[in-house]
């Protein structure tokens, strides 16, 4: 008996290993894939030209309310293929590209996609980076099964509540695994008046271990073109992450916002048991954007907090929340103090951005990515703030 004990834990401990063993593979793997990004930036940033007091009066003008008017880069033959070209200061001013809103034009994504090729992502990319809606019809013809064309389709402004409700089936199909549809789903149902078939979304969502909405897929694409089509490296990592159309962050705190009214409806009609129901599933929603990757923008997070203390509020401040000892009320004081962290730390540190080489920016992203937007500014600061 004693033997057979010793058997069972010795086979518990292997597999302890296992998993702790399987977790350091993962990190160093997602490390070494950084690493070699990193070197692949190296060599690119030996060819910047960028100056840092163009940056600096860049800010200066956006500041005075003035952005730059600068055009979209020239393609050239070499820019095409990858390369930095080094001709034109104007290319500096990635601030005032941010505040002019700066898109490729149709010729350019077009020699892009001539050379890489129209994939489903090439040509979503080049459709969010020219606006050109003709991009959107060609990916949706072309591949309608596969899930980022159904996303981009569901978040498309131009789309009718019918081709919607059509890609949010297709979104289901090709991405079965994924919550994101039936909440979006759900929030349809809610709109249309139909609580019952809300519930059955919500429902669903709830047992998908999955949640994707193709934020960090459609960041890097977008970089990728930008950087094809004669960017600097900068530049391509700057500017499609910062006018990435989000959509979906304000479709699904909507609802959350129904999920808390429908609690307060079921509370005021004496139906605890609903309403308490109905909180979880928030909640659950919340949880979905609250604790995600890091690399996630920090505004994904801050939105799933919003929705948490939106349910939090309707709930027993003195009830048990999250496990172990800890409340609704210190859930509640936790949120409001990360996001007043958050705050002070992007207010703190958002005046030194444009006051970095691009190697530095390079860096800023990359840690972004790795670690986390707060970690990034306190990098930021770390670097450049006055001691």
């Amino acid at each position: 008996m004693g033997r057979a004990i010793l058997r069972v834990l010795a086979v518990v401990a292997v597999a302890v290993c296992l998993l702790a063993v399987t977790g350091q593979m993962r990190t160093r793997s997602r490390i070494q894939q950084l690493e070699r990004r990193a070197q692949s930036d190296a060599a690119n940033i030996a060819r910047l030209t960028d100056a840092n007091d163009e940056l600096s009066r860049a800010f200066a003008r956006m500041r005075e309310g003035k952005p730059a008017q600068t055009p979209a880069p020239t393609l050239s033959a070499a820019g095409a293929a990858g390369s930095v070209e080094q001709t034109n200061p104007a290319r500096s001013n990635h601030w005032g590209r941010i505040a002019a809103g700066d898109k490729l034009t149709l010729a350019q994504v077009e020699e892009y996609l001539k050379k890489a090729g129209r994939s489903a992502s090439n040509l979503l990319s080049a459709f969010r980076s020219s606006g050109d809606a003709g991009l959107l019809r060609e990916a949706a013809e072309k591949y309608p099964n596969d899930p980022q064309v159904a996303f981009e389709a569901v978040v498309n402004p131009g789309s009718t509540p019918e081709e919607r409700a059509q890609w949010l089936n297709t979104l289901k199909q090709s991405a079965p695994d994924n919550a994101l549809p039936n909440y979006l789903a759900a929030l349809d149902a809610f709109k249309a008046g139909n609580t019952a078939q809300a519930s059955q979304e919500l429902s669903a969502a709830s047992h998908k271990p999955q949640f994707n909405d193709f934020t960090l897929e459609r960041t890097q694409n977008d970089q990728d073109l930008y950087f094809a089509s004669g960017y600097s490296l900068a530049e391509s990592k700057l500017v499609p992450t910062a006018q990435l159309l989000l959509p979906q962050l304000g479709q699904l705190k909507d609802l959350g916002n129904r999920l808390s009214e429908l609690a307060n409806s079921y509370r005021s009609a004496g139906d605890e048991t609903s309403a308490n129901a109905t909180l979880d599933m928030a909640v659950q929603l919340a949880n979905r954007y609250v604790n995600r990757f890091p690399g996630e923008p920090e505004i994904s997070r801050l939105v799933g907090m919003a929705i948490e203390y939106k349910a939090l509020q309707q709930m027993d401040p003195a009830s048990p929340y999250g496990g172990g000892s800890e409340t609704v009320q210190n859930r509640m004081t936790q949120i409001q103090h990360e996001r007043e962290d958050f705050k002070n730390l992007n207010d703190n540190a958002r005046e030194f951005l444009p006051q970095m080489s691009d190697q530095d920016l390079i860096s800023y992203i990359d840690h972004r990515l790795l670690f986390g937007e707060p970690a990034a500014l306190k990098w930021v600061l770390a670097k450049y703030a006055p001691r």
